[in-house]
């Protein structure tokens, strides 16, 4: 029973982005711009042209903070990692320009980054805090961690465990596939259509002053998620045919039981109504208005679980979760240099070629 009430959700997450994710970009065909629910035209026009300098966004150096508390529960965690590094992605474009997409090793040996993190977590009274660096340079991955590998430095060929990984990957790729084909399927229903036909009912969007980031000065355009309306319209009766649709393309049946846990998960939503009305989702980025080019980006996550709600997970009391997620962009531009390390042991061993 909780493996079909998964399933759901994420189908339903799939349904959400095959079907409602191209409404969140509204395009004006008379200037080619790019605008998402509820944007004036001058941040469209920021919006729309760093877009179209992304493309040179192949040399940088990437500042991220990952932050996660939850408190209410009889273990609450208190996560926190910090990450730097430069990274080269232009032999990514080299290989591409040159028809090399279609050759992993191409792609591989054109990846040049290098990340060192801090992570930290605290849960019920107890601290777990480590350190962990990887470099990628001519299609090998270095690695190396306090805990992960007790400070000793690993590689790993990575078109070896590319080979090794290849079987699975394609049977993900051809369950995925046969996911996306029914929900593209369904999508085409012109009554389910009007059900996503205004974007600004899931989505709106604001403009702030954004942080400084290397010195400049960004503006934060952020696209907040009404995640109530979403999920109840994704669950709605109206909506249940391309659900079922896609459960269809799965593979599976569709039975007398499976209507009845499709009636729970609607019961469910009615329950859980509070906690779905506090849950917030956004999704932003960091522009410099300059050089229209961006700066960042980031994801914000914050819910209140009542009472009553938390009360199915046995819990006693109100439950909060906070997550963010926050990209920064610096250093754009100027060369990136990183070197293998000469001593580090092999963890390629037994994988196939």
């Amino acid at each position: 029973m909780m493996k079909s009430k998964i399933r759901f959700v994420l189908l339903a997450v799939l349904m959400a982005l095959m079907v409602i994710a191209p409404a969140t970009t509204v395009s004006r065909a008379q200037d080619s711009s790019m605008c998402l629910p509820g944007m004036d035209a001058d941040t469209c026009a920021l919006f729309t042209a760093a877009l179209a300098n992304s493309a040179t966004l192949t040399k940088f150096n990437m500042d991220y903070d990952v932050a996660m508390k939850t408190v209410g529960t009889t273990s609450d965690i208190d996560l926190t990692v910090k990450g730097s590094g430069p990274i080269d992605v232009s032999g990514l474009a080299t290989a591409a320009m040159s028809g090399g997409t279609s050759d992993p090793s191409a792609l591989l040996n054109g990846l040049v980054m290098q990340q060192a993190i801090d992570a930290s977590m605290t849960s019920a009274g107890s601290t777990i805090a480590g350190k962990f660096e990887f470099r990628i340079v001519e299609g090998v991955l270095y690695y190396n961690g306090d805990l992960a590998t007790q400070g000793k430095w690993m590689k790993l060929d990575l078109m070896k465990a590319l080979a090794s990984a290849s079987a699975q990957l394609g049977q993900m790729q051809s369950q995925m596939a046969g996911a996306s084909n029914g929900a593209m399927s369904a999508a085409m229903s012109p009554e389910l259509a009007k059900l996503f036909a205004d974007p600004t009912k899931f989505f709106s969007t604001e403009v702030t002053d954004g942080p400084e980031v290397d010195g400049v000065a960004t503006q934060e355009v952020k696209l907040n998620v009404n995640v109530q309306a979403l999920v109840e319209t994704i669950f709605s009766p109206e909506a249940r045919p391309l659900l079922i649709e896609i459960m269809k393309a799965q593979g599976q049946e569709v039975t007398p039981d499976l209507e009845k846990q499709l009636d729970q998960m609607t019961m469910v939503l009615r329950a859980i109504a509070p906690t779905l009305e506090a849950t917030k989702l956004s999704v932003s980025w960091l522009i410099d208005p300059e050089a229209k080019q961006f700066r960042g980006f980031g994801i914000n996550f914050n819910t209140v679980v009542d009472k009553s709600t938390a009360a199915l997970m046995q819990a006693t009391s109100e439950i909060t979760v906070d997550f963010s997620f926050l990209v920064k962009l610096s250093a754009i531009g100027e060369d990136v240099t990183v070197e293998p390390v000469s001593d580090a042991v092999d963890a390629s061993a037994g994988m196939s070629n």
